[in-house]
């Protein structure tokens, strides 16, 4: 299926993000069989750098807003700043 669609014209970003947003929708999945674990945290990671790559960056970042919480410390991981999926609070 997806070598019929390449020969279509569509990019394999689209799968990505398509099979991403099917993933990050299984919430009662995520939350039930992976909490603890850090699975949650890069499907949406992933799927944020797809959509920044395409220039949906604001999508990107509304997608990472309940990712974007400050630790029991007060502090983003710099990683997640550094890769500008979160904004620092002012």
């Amino acid at each position: 299926m997806h070598k019929l669609l390449a020969e279509q014209g569509f990019a394999p970003e689209m799968f990505a993000e398509s099979e991403l947003r099917v993933a990050v929708a299984q919430k009662h999945i995520l939350e039930h069989f992976f909490a603890g674990t850090a699975l949650p945290l890069i499907l949406h990671e992933e799927l944020a750098m797809v959509l920044m790559h395409q220039g949906r960056e604001g999508e990107a970042r509304t997608l990472m807003q309940p990712i974007c919480k400050p630790g029991e410390d007060g502090m983003l991981p710099p990683s997640r700043i550094e890769r500008g999926r979160c904004r620092p609070a002012p």
